[in-house]
């Protein structure tokens, strides 16, 4: 083994000596050191990237160590190395020159801890190579400025000129070496091109070259076009066969495509043409760069000699540069693309409103058929009128000391122009009329003890008035204790029932459900709910302890301002929601919202618009229906509570399941119990599926309620039939809840999946390396492993494909994602 701090070095190596000389070299201290070393070793030399003189020279301190790669020119150090050889063995090596980046592990992380311990590592590994690559860039970058300011104009007379039958244009000379520049799109110089008089070239060694490119002639400024190439000389060639045109040379194939990249985010105005050279790479690259940035390709003639625009020029045959669209290949060579799933609207089953019973089904299917409208949207919000009303006077026990309170919160989610404000006002009609009813029928009462009150605090302040003007302390107490004595037999004004409400803050909703009965319904075809849940007037602090306690009916204490405060012992709130699809999205980002189980709470339905495909001459409601239904609600607001034979408090009379439809219920519950284990159908939404099964019962609750609305419904169980209609609507129910879930960004899979398309779709390529999106979308996706969920997801519906591509000469072969192209599928998210 040698000893690297006595090693002799080249003066290229010199500096971070004295920081190698301070670690040890790799030593196999024992068997397993030593096989782990030989499988590391294996895998460097897989990936064509074996160092030069083996592991002897290398450490495994966790720190990033530089070596030559077998093949290299000697003094270069190109391949790095980043190891670890403790309880979780790991080692990350690479090569700058050949692209590769690779992770070697004796076993995979057993836990948290370890997979935690290996993120760390890598994102270590990676700022190391990343600082290293920086420093080798700066480096060679300075050392071309210093360069490219000695070298002197190019000579006309030099033999590469000469051969080429171009003139020297920018090109300089240091020696007898023609010197080209490379540039980076922010104009800063990054490496040189060398070309000795037989037509030699290499680059300046550590510069940069990927997305860099070689100015050849014109300015973007005033250019027609942009003509992108391989080399300088072809791109003298073309330069002189269109003046107006901005010609840029990519150095080599391989640098196609990221230059062509680079120069549409420059000038997205500017057409391209990528100029190929007709041999199997070439064209290959040519294409893929075209198709990245819906550009075009251009080919020497067939006829002419050589394989580039240069060599078909000083041939004699002045071709003319004719473009033809790339993707306008041989049937053959075009991928088929299967039709699209979009991500935001998958095909959902359809919610049969005849689910429902009797009147209640059948006014929400004419409902539908009325106003033209998903029969999802009018079912939801006749579930949502008729649990206003059960909730009021009904409680279920699933099982003895099991309860469920039967307050639904279904959510609809469904685009404007569905006429979401009258499938709401039809279905909320009945309870409207009652509460005017109630409040003409109150009224007198109402109006008389207004007039009583008004009488008595106008005699109390008369009292209060003579005691401030008493001329003894002691008439004074005696007016004011008769001042007190009238105020405490002020009757209280009762207040019209109020059933629901539309707008109003937490604070608010306390208040209405202390003076109603604990009981309220906040209905909505919009989604501002959300936003006051929210905080929109409490500086965004989200108020959700109400809500949250009136879903599940647990006590709330509820402050009233100047009045007393109020303690709401079972306290049922119902919500019925229509928003737009958009309020959904992000709903999970908001703070309490996904942590707290509040998007967990609602039954969600993800209908598909018809709009666009309404008759708009629909069939009215028939009037035997809508009698039938107002009735129903009606009877159903109207059942008297039950009073407590103890204490003569009323309270809410129970309603129970029979043996049939509790074993329903449980084979339901355990199902749904074993979707939320890992890799489950429930693993990312297991706030929803916890309380799914509690849902189920709630819901069959309200169907009996529903078919027992003119009877008694606590004198008869909730049989098995009920109990299978419940469970029938709670399996469509959940499609569309995962489905929200994606929307609003809780399934992680398929969030992630709408992250990598967006950035696909804003960079408007056709082709795009995996590398790449890593690269762009690191802060997101750590690892390049953690991609593959998302783009799985994107090939599975249609987005994308992915393909393997195999570089020219003894490259590793890279994962190419193709964009599906605009044109194929209306639907495009």
């Amino acid at each position: 083994m040698t000893d690297k701090a006595n090693r002799p070095r080249p003066a290229s190596n010199r500096a971070g000596a004295h920081r190698d000389q301070q670690r040890q070299p790799i030593a196999a201290h024992n068997s397993t050191e030593g096989a782990m070393l030989d499988a590391i070793a294996s895998a460097m030399a897989a990936h064509g990237i074996a160092p030069a003189n083996g592991l002897a020279d290398l450490t495994t301190d966790g720190q990033l160590c530089r070596y030559r790669v077998d093949g290299d020119k000697t003094g270069s150090r190109n391949g790095w190395l980043v190891a670890h050889l403790d309880d979780f063995p790991v080692a990350m090596f690479g090569s700058w020159k050949h692209g590769v980046t690779e992770t070697w592990r004796a076993r995979d992380p057993v836990n948290e801890a370890e997979r935690q311990q290996h993120r760390e590592r890598m994102e270590r590994a990676r700022r190391q190579r990343e600082a290293e690559q920086a420093q080798r860039h700066q480096q060679a970058a300075d050392k071309a400025a210093s360069l490219w300011a000695k070298a002197q104009p190019a000579s006309a007379d030099h033999p590469y000129l000469v051969t080429k039958g171009v003139p020297p244009l920018g090109a300089r000379q240091l020696g007898d070496a023609l010197t080209l520049p490379l540039y980076d799109f922010d104009r800063r110089l990054t490496s040189l091109q060398f070309i000795d008089p037989t037509g030699a070239k290499r680059l300046l060694s550590g510069g940069r070259k990927r997305g860099c490119f070689i100015p050849v002639g014109g300015r973007a400024e005033t250019a027609s076009r942009l003509l992108l190439c391989e080399g300088w000389a072809t791109g003298a060639s073309l330069h002189q066969l269109d003046p107006a045109a901005l010609v840029l040379a990519a150095i080599d194939a391989g640098n196609l495509e990221a230059v062509a990249v680079a120069a549409h985010q420059a000038w997205p105005e500017l057409p391209i043409v990528v100029c190929a050279d007709r041999d199997e790479v070439g064209e290959a690259k040519a294409r893929a760069a075209a198709i990245a940035v819906g550009g075009q390709v251009a080919l020497p003639p067939d006829d002419a000699p050589g394989s580039d625009f240069n060599d078909a020029a000083t041939g004699g045959a002045a071709p003319a540069i004719e473009p033809f669209d790339p993707a306008e290949s041989p049937p053959e060579q075009q991928p088929e693309w299967p039709e699209l799933v979009p991500l935001d609207a998958p095909d959902l089953p359809q919610l049969d409103p005849r689910q429902l019973p009797s009147w209640a089904g059948e006014f929400a299917e004419a409902l539908a058929t009325a106003t033209e409208t998903p029969p999802e949207l009018p079912a939801a919000m006749v579930l949502a009128a008729c649990s206003t009303a059960t909730a009021r006077r009904l409680r279920l026990m699933v099982s003895p000391g099991y309860f469920e309170p039967l307050n639904l919160w279904p959510c609809v989610a469904l685009e404007p122009g569905n006429r979401k404000s009258a499938v709401q006002g039809a279905a909320c009609e009945p309870l409207l009329d009652w509460e005017r009813e109630q409040a003409t029928a109150m009224a007198d009462e109402i109006q008389a003890l207004e007039s009583e009150v008004k009488a008595m605090e106008a005699r109390a302040k008369e009292l209060r008035n003579k005691a401030a003007k008493a001329k003894t302390n002691d008439e004074a107490r005696d007016l004011a204790r008769q001042a007190a004595s009238v105020e405490k037999e002020l009757p209280e004004v009762p207040k019209p029932p109020q059933l629901w409400t539309s707008d109003a803050t937490p604070e608010k909703l306390g208040v209405l459900m202390a003076d109603h009965g604990e009981c309220m319904a906040w209905l909505s075809s919009e989604g501002g709910v959300f936003d006051l849940l929210a905080g929109r007037y409490s500086s965004g602090i989200p108020n959700l302890d109400l809500v949250l306690k009136a879903w599940s009916g647990d006590p709330e204490r509820v402050d009233r301002g100047s009045r007393p405060p109020v303690y709401l012992q079972r306290p049922t709130l119902t919500i019925g929601l229509s928003p737009q699809p958009e309020v959904l999205k992000g709903l999970a980002s908001r703070p309490g919202f996904a942590g707290r189980g509040l998007l967990g709470r609602f039954l969600y339905l993800l209908p598909p618009s018809p709009l666009g495909r309404r008759t708009l001459t629909p069939a009215r409601i028939p009037q035997g229906v809508a009698d039938s239904y107002a009735a129903g609600v009606r009877a159903m607001l109207e059942w008297p509570l039950d009073v407590d034979p103890e204490t003569g408090k009323q309270r809410h009379r129970l309603i129970r399941l029979d043996d049939a439809a509790h074993a329903e219920w449980l084979e339901f519950a355990r199902h749904i119990e074993a979707s939320m284990l890992p890799e489950g159908q429930f693993e990312h939404a297991k706030d929803w599926a916890g309380k799914c099964p509690g849902q189920a019962a709630r819901l069959a609750g309200i169907l009996h309620a529903i078919e027992y609305a003119h009877a008694e419904p606590w004198a008869v169980p909730v049989g098995k039939a009920t109990m299978e209609r419940a469970l029938e609507l709670m399996v469509v129910i959940t499609h569309h809840t995962l489905a929200a879930y994606a929307l609003m960004g809780s399934d992680p899979t398929v969030a992630s999946a709408r992250k990598v398309w967006d950035w696909l779709r804003r960079s408007g390529r056709q082709r795009v390396r995996h590398r790449e999106i890593h690269q762009a979308l690191r802060g997101s996706f750590p690892r390049a492993a953690d991609l593959r969920p998302a783009l799985e997801v994107l090939e599975e519906r249609g987005y994308i494909q992915q393909c393997t591509e195999q570089p020219e000469g003894a490259g590793r072969p890279s994962t190419v994602i193709v964009v599906r192209p605009r044109g194929v599928s209306d639907g495009m998210a």
